[in-house]
């Protein structure tokens, strides 16, 4: 059907009832119409492509959806560079559900040439050509291609990976307009850290450096107020990438930074103050609480990675050890452990002994019993109080150091026996007894088993659980 045999559109409407006796449909006749008439003009009359839209948008009732979206569709991502953008603006406002309908792989790759001149600048909301380019570049099928989409939207690919940062760090929230199209929507549902990821390894030949997007990544570490989640997102995209000891430094400061700020607000901290006796001095100096003593164990564990004093350990234990009422503080036992069974601590059996003589009972115990200096465990315990066992953390280290085998004479025994038994499993039960047992102490064995056996099992159950116990 040509614009000369139809001559107008009155014509149009005689040949679609025609259409009805052959193969042509109606919409088929008026899509074939629209389309000449729009990419062709009619006759000599010379119209714009405005006045040429105008009136195929008139026609578009008589079109079925699918030559609807076939028209509107190849009229906004036509090459021909004629027809102005402000033109695809408008019908884009006007059919903008039909531009999303149709946005797949397949329309990608039969307009990328001018897919972001033509049908992205298109969209009504602006935040949506960074969204779908990013997300364009992060899937593994189009990235390829993101090189020829930046080109034609004269686009750097520095800026495009800003963009992309800017909005993975954002709420990540998808306008409503895309929220169903899944090509897009699920690129913003995965980790942060597999976005990151996916950024520096995705054609970095092409759009850009994965240098500079680690600098761009180390930018955003420096920011403050982040939401949850991103710094340690971040961080964690960025060692998958990083390996020589000045990066590791770096990291190190990014993680450093955050405990400082929370717990010493208006410390100042600079990438060059990590790993100095300065900071740490400056850190340990200011500490009033347990809390504050736990992150500066944690900075120290950070810090391990490029090398621990010992100094600096005996400096955390010191600082706990000046907490006021520290015997009586529940964190104290366990951050004390935690800090000497370290892999990291490697004080000597010297310095242990300094260490213990800072704090007082029980937690000088603690001390000892923490360390790996077995020597120091046997002349300590015979110091030791029936109140020193209502220390929890204490009486747990005599337990699993199997100390309970040296004191069953002690006035501490009835205590620690209590101990081994209560809320305790069978397995737990037969394995203290069995250690009793081969230290010499076959009664009191024998007498745990029975305390055990007779809290929680029948008669008949408690007499096979104890013959069984030495079989």
């Amino acid at each position: 059907v040509s614009t000369q045999s139809t001559g107008n559109d009155g014509n149009v409407h005689v040949i679609s009832k025609m259409g009805d006796n052959f193969a042509l449909s109606k919409s088929a006749v008026f899509a074939t119409y629209c389309r000449k008439f729009f990419f062709h003009g009619e006759g000599r009359t010379v119209l714009s492509y405005t006045d040429r839209w105008n009136k195929v948008k008139d026609m578009l009732q008589f079109l079925s959806p699918e030559d609807k979206e076939g028209l509107v569709t190849e009229i906004c991502l036509s090459p021909d560079d004629r027809i102005p953008l402000d033109l695809r603006a408008l019908i884009s406002k006007d059919e903008l559900q039909t531009f999303l309908t149709n946005f797949g792989q397949d329309m990608f790759e039969k307009y990328k040439s001018t897919f972001f001149q033509s049908y992205l600048i298109c969209f009504k909301e602006p935040e949506l050509l960074d969204i779908v380019l990013v997300a364009m570049l992060l899937d593994e099928h189009a990235s390829k291609d993101v090189d020829v989409l930046l080109e034609s939207r004269g686009m750097s690919g520095e800026r495009l990976v800003d963009t992309c940062i800017q909005l993975l760090l954002s709420d990540r929230t998808i306008p409503d307009s895309l929220s169903n199209q899944e090509e897009v929507s699920h690129i913003f549902k995965a980790p942060l850290r597999d976005l990151f990821s996916c950024l520096m390894t995705s054609s970095p030949h092409s759009v850009t450096s994965q240098q500079y997007v680690i600098e761009q990544l180390k930018g955003v570490c420096n920011e403050s107020n982040l939401r949850d989640g991103v710094l340690e997102e971040t961080i964690s995209a960025l060692e998958d990438h990083l390996s020589n000891e000045d990066d590791t430094e770096m990291l190190v400061y990014f993680k450093t930074k955050p405990l400082v700020e929370l717990y010493w607000p208006g410390q100042p901290l600079q990438p060059t103050s990590i790993l100095t006796d300065k900071l740490f001095g400056d850190l340990r100096d200011a500490v009033s609480s347990i809390e504050q003593c736990s992150a500066l164990w944690d900075i120290l564990l950070l810090w391990a990675q490029l090398g621990l004093q010992n100094n600096w350990v005996v400096g955390v234990l010191d600082a706990i050890s000046k907490l006021p009422n520290v015997a009586d503080l529940p964190g104290a036992g366990p951050l004390i452990v935690s800090i000497l069974q370290s892999p990291e601590t490697t004080l000597s059996q010297d310095t242990i002994l300094e260490v213990s003589q800072l704090f007082p009972a029980p937690l000088s115990y603690v001390v000892v019993l923490a360390s790996q200096h077995t020597d120091l465990y046997y002349e300590m315990i015979l110091d030791l109080t029936v109140l020193d066992l209502q220390n929890a953390t204490l009486l747990s280290l005599i337990l699993d150091r199997d100390l309970y085998v040296y004191l069953v004479s002690s006035e501490l025994y009835p205590t620690l026996a209590r101990a081994l038994t209560e809320g305790r499993s069978l397995n737990y039960v037969r394995a203290a007894a069995a250690k009793l047992r081969e230290a010499g102490c076959t009664l009191e064995a024998v007498s745990l088993l029975a305390s055990f056996t007779k809290s929680n099992y029948s008669t008949f159950s408690a007499y096979l659980s104890l013959s069984n116990a030495f079989s």
